[in-house]
């Protein structure tokens, strides 16, 4: 016997055991977990079994119920198919009487009939004849109305047009006085500031001349200044030499005068003559000094002459320069507010005469298509009224040729009737001379015969309604039966019934429509030989306008019966449709089932096998199951061994 292991083995062992313990345990519990989610899958598979299984028993109970539906509404419409032939052999027969009867009848009632024709024929023409040329003046009398409405508005409309347009004309013609005014106060601005500045220029041009003139002026006066002052300097140098000429001679005068004093004769003789020469001298000197004095003082004046006219032409350039600076602000002032307002008023003028342009080329392409139009539907209108006109006159003429054809008319009429009362007269001391005769009895038994088609009629259409209600019946039956179901599964087949239903409704109501068709038909028939047959009277007349009028509804219940034969026929394809959706969702549905059962039926996982595997294939077994509830989530899988 060995020894004893160590407890740290043991209690590895002991671990391991209880580690293995507690696998076991989680992988019973999963396998316990599993079996419930088997068991209630098999349980829904059980419920959609049980499902399917009365879905088919409904179904076999809904086919059962329309093939009873299909039985009655066959026999129902076999004994409509047996009753319709009877009519027919009775309807046979009742012509056949009917024409050995007409045969016999006919002898008596050709001339009466023939009377009667005539009279009717010739009040119809003349009817006829009034009723139409009553229309066609009638007609031609609204037309003409028509046209004079349609004139009239046409004028008034081209009153108005031809208003607005002279507004139009108004308005721009109050508009070009306006431009016409703005223009020629641009006009005037440019033409004041152009003056202005020829009037700048011309006072420039006077200012340079007078500058010149100025200029001139004082280079003149310069000049003479010039020129006398050298005219002033050699008349100081002639007046030097003059005062030295007159020093000179009073030099020799006072030379002679001492001379005097020598002997007498010498005295007498020299001194007369040098008293004569120095009286000369000095006299000549004095005429000079005189003219030179003259000349100074001239030359004087006409310096300060000179002087003062320098002085006035400078103040005169002077004030021309302030006029000038004064002219040339202005003159800018002017050109500015020129050229501002020729800015800004020829970008407005321009886009005004071009708006204004386009407006009035606008408004004339306008009045002048309406102008057109109105023009040619004016033309159009009064070529109408004339067109109109020329066919009223022969139809004026025609009216009055049918009236005199009337009133022949008339006249062969009152002939007629006379004629016919005669006739009538003549019949009723027949019918009266024997009253059992064969033409009497033929009558009684045509208004029988017409009083039983009447009733068969009736019958035909009660049939028709009773059919009717029957389709009414089966369509409120297939609505019951519609809303019986619950599941997609008896909604197909539901739908699948009344499709069939359908089916047979229209089936039935073609037969009916058939029927309908052929009572029609037979009722035409008998309105016919009622037509015939009751030409006789005005009773007559009356039962066949009924028995028409009956045929008629037969007609409009035949076409209804078509109507409803369409829808029935739209309704089913509806279905139809309605019916493959289902039946492709019950395949689908079908499948799953499969492939839940396939997955039920599947072996379970082994007691060894994981927990995660076994919490994945319940939750894939839940996922797949419509009604299966979730199981709990499952503990993480313990480590392995």
């Amino acid at each position: 016997v060995g020894s004893p292991p160590p407890p740290s083995r043991a209690g590895s062992r002991a671990a391991g055991s209880a580690g293995l313990a507690e696998e076991v345990a989680v992988a019973r519990r999963e396998r316990k977990r599993a079996e419930e989610g088997l068991a209630a899958e098999k349980a829904h598979s059980a419920q959609y079994r049980a499902l399917a299984a009365a879905a088919e028993k409904e179904r076999d109970e809904q086919l059962q119920l329309s093939s009873q539906l299909k039985e009655s509404l066959e026999a129902r419409v076999a004994e409509a198919e047996a009753a319709r032939s009877a009519a027919e052999e009775r309807v046979a027969g009742i012509q056949q009487t009917e024409g050995s009867r007409r045969a016999e009848a006919e002898s008596l009632r050709s001339q009466l009939s023939a009377a009667k024709q005539a009279e009717a024929a010739a009040e119809a023409k003349a009817a006829e004849i009034v009723g139409s040329a009553d229309a066609v003046a009638s007609e031609h009398a609204a037309a003409l109305e028509a046209l004079r409405v349609q004139l009239e508005a046409a004028r008034g409309a081209e009153e108005r047009a031809v208003a607005k347009y002279r507004a139009e004309l108004q308005n721009h013609s109050a508009d070009t006085l306006e431009l016409a005014k703005a223009k020629e106060a641009a006009t005037s601005a440019t033409a004041d500031a152009q003056a202005a500045a020829a009037r700048l220029g011309e006072q420039t041009t006077q200012l340079e001349t007078l500058r010149q003139a100025r200029d001139a002026a004082r280079a003149e006066v310069e000049t003479r200044v010039g020129e006398l002052e050298q005219r002033l300097a050699s008349a100081a140098d002639e007046n030097r030499l003059l005062h030295g000429q007159l020093s000179r001679l009073s030099a020799q005068a006072t030379a002679a005068a001492t001379a005097a004093a020598s002997p007498a004769g010498r005295r007498e003789a020299g001194g007369s003559s040098s008293t004569g020469g120095a009286a000369g001298g000095e006299d000549s000197a004095t005429a000079l000094l005189a003219v030179v004095q003259r000349d100074k003082e001239l030359l004087a004046k006409k310096v300060a002459l000179a002087e003062l006219e320098v002085r006035r032409l400078t103040g005169h350039a002077e004030e021309l320069e302030r006029h000038r600076e004064a002219t040339q602000v202005r003159l800018s002032e002017a050109l500015s507010k020129v050229a501002r307002y020729d800015e800004a008023s020829s970008r407005a003028r321009a886009a005004d005469e071009a708006r204004e342009l386009q407006l009035l080329r606008d408004s004339n392409a306008m009045m002048a298509s309406r102008e057109a139009s109105r023009e040619a539907a004016l033309a159009a209108a009064k070529k109408e009224v004339a067109e109109r006109k020329a066919a009223l006159e022969p139809l004026r003429v025609a009216v009055a040729s049918k009236a005199a054809e009337a009133e022949a008319l008339a006249g062969q009429v009152e002939t007629l009737s006379k004629e016919s009362k005669e006739w009538q007269e003549r019949v009723r001391k027949l019918l009266a001379k024997d009253k059992s005769t064969v033409a009497a009895e033929q009558h009684d038994k045509l208004v029988e015969e017409k009083s039983a088609l009447a009733a068969q009629l009736q019958a035909a259409s009660a049939a028709k309604e009773k059919a009717e209600g029957e389709l009414t019946a089966a369509i409120t039956l297939q609505e019951r039966l519609r809303k019986a179901g619950g599941t997609f599964k008896t909604q197909a087949k539901e739908r699948e019934r009344e499709r069939d239903a359908e089916r047979e409704a229209k089936v039935k109501a073609e037969e009916e429509a058939r029927a309908a068709a052929a009572d029609a038909a037979a009722a035409r028939e008998e309105a016919d030989k009622a037509n015939k047959a009751a030409e006789s009277g005005r009773a007559a007349a009356a039962s066949l306008a009924e028995a028409q009028a009956k045929s008629e509804g037969a007609d409009k219940a035949e076409a209804a019966l078509r109507t409803e034969l369409a829808a029935a026929k739209e309704l089913s394809q509806k279905y139809l449709r309605g019916y493959r959706q289902a039946k492709e969702q019950l395949t689908s549905k079908t499948r799953e089932l499969e492939a839940l059962k396939s997955g039920v039926t599947a072996p379970a996982p082994a007691a060894a096998s994981s927990a995660g595997a076994a919490s994945a294939a319940a939750s894939a077994t839940a996922a797949s199951s419509a009604a299966a509830v979730p199981p709990a989530a499952a503990p993480a899988p313990a480590p392995a061994a």
